[in-house]
């Protein structure tokens, strides 16, 4: 089993190439996250080459317990402030780079969450054995 942090290089973020990728996914002004749709993808600086991975992430569970605002924080987006339900599936895309250490390769991960509200998992039932 590998150990905590030996996979990813962990300072790299901090580093001016790191600086430059994180420059093409987050707003100048706001340094935030910037919003890409299910067709979008952020634009590589220069001479900078990338391999994409995609991740789909579902996440269900009890209503209340933060599903939706953990998806909102992780993809930059406004925290709701007050709690209603999901209705129906929700999708969220999130670009994340890093760099694998052992090959000195840079990785932008696409993870793309689908939220779930508790209704809309009893109403189409087939979306949860999937």
């Amino acid at each position: 089993m590998l150990a905590p942090g030996s996979l990813l290089d962990v300072e790299w973020n901090f580093s001016q190439e790191g600086d430059k990728i994180f420059g093409s996914i987050l707003n100048r002004n706001t340094r935030r996250r910037k919003t890409f749709g299910l067709l979008e993808r952020p634009i590589l600086p220069g001479g900078v080459s990338a391999e994409h991975v995609r991740y789909k992430l579902f996440v269900v569970g009890k209503g209340g317990v933060g599903k939706t605002s953990t998806i909102a924080k992780l993809a930059g987006n406004e925290l709701p402030q007050t709690h209603c339900e999901t209705p129906g599936l929700q999708t969220s895309i999130c670009y994340w780079p890093g760099r694998i250490r052992q090959l000195n390769k840079l990785v932008i991960f696409q993870l793309q969450f689908c939220d779930a509200g508790e209704t809309a998992i009893r109403k189409f039932d087939h979306i949860l054995p999937i």
